[in-house]
């Protein structure tokens, strides 16, 4: 999970394409096919693939609660940074 969010983040770093692709592209080569497959669904932009009408149903303030729990800070923490 940490190597897809420091991957998530560089992609986010920059505008060049072809360097987005190739961060991506080195991402799904180091990972087993499973977790490939799982993690260009979520890279995709989409938490299930497209064939699939399901959501996830979750709001952003959710989302920020556990991003908190899971990272050991506060909201207020994770605001500031």
């Amino acid at each position: 999970m940490e190597e897809f969010a420091k991957t998530s983040e560089a992609i986010t770093a920059t505008t060049k394409k072809l360097l987005k692709t190739g961060l991506v592209a080195d991402y799904l080569k180091s990972r087993g096919v499973d977790e490939a497959a799982v993690s260009a669904v979520f890279l995709s932009g989409r938490a299930f693939p497209v064939w699939e009408e399901t959501t996830l149903q979750v709001g952003g303030r959710s989302l920020w609660q556990i991003v908190a729990e899971l990272a050991g800070k506060d909201e207020g923490t994770l605001t500031e940074a």
